[in-house]
């Protein structure tokens, strides 16, 4: 376990089965937020993200797990498109 002064203790997580195969990808992401901000948080930094997803030719699901058990998720279709997409 790696353990930084004023953080949480980080440390290796499993993949939940559930959501993974293998052609797909789970990003972790632990912050320093407090459980009521991570709450009032996670559906703008959900929209934040979605935006930005949006503009690329691809299928996702976004998920936010708050700590205290809150989810809030997305889910979009790829777009099929003529023109090439340039990265």
């Amino acid at each position: 376990m790696l353990r930084l002064p004023g953080n949480a203790t980080c440390s290796s997580v499993a993949a939940s089965q559930a959501f993974v195969d293998s052609n797909s990808m789970e990003i972790r992401f632990v912050s320093s937020l407090t459980p009521d901000d991570e709450e009032r948080l996670a559906q703008p930094l959900l929209q934040l993200v979605c935006s930005v997803l949006d503009q690329l030719p691809l299928a996702y699901t976004l998920r936010i797990e708050t700590t205290s058990g809150t989810a809030v998720q997305r889910t979009h279709e790829s777009i099929e498109s003529d023109d090439e997409f340039e990265y």
